[in-house]
């Protein structure tokens, strides 16, 4: 979620996770994104829907953690926030 302040200008970003959601930038080797580097957006948390065969292809991590592929690209800002970047590739 992100909260737009009075006077705010400039792309709005995504925000930061909800609760119970994690959210995961990923370079092309699966290895997390530092701050500023675009990757592919992943998210996990239980509200999860159920994998439907398309590009959200949900993945089980080591920890038994259903991972989304959500098919799009986004960074970290330096202020902890989500930027999102376009579509991911096919």
């Amino acid at each position: 979620h992100h909260r737009c302040a009075p006077g705010e200008s400039g792309p709005v970003p995504l925000g930061r996770p909800a609760w119970n959601t994690r959210l995961y930038v990923l370079d092309a080797a699966g290895q997390p994104c530092p701050p500023g580097v675009t990757g592919e957006l992943y998210a996990t948390g239980a509200q999860l829907a159920p994998a439907d065969g398309e590009r959200g292809t949900v993945l089980l991590t080591a920890t038994g953690e259903r991972v989304r592929r959500t098919g799009a690209l986004a960074r970290w800002t330096r202020d902890g926030a989500l930027a999102y970047a376009g579509p991911a590739g096919p």
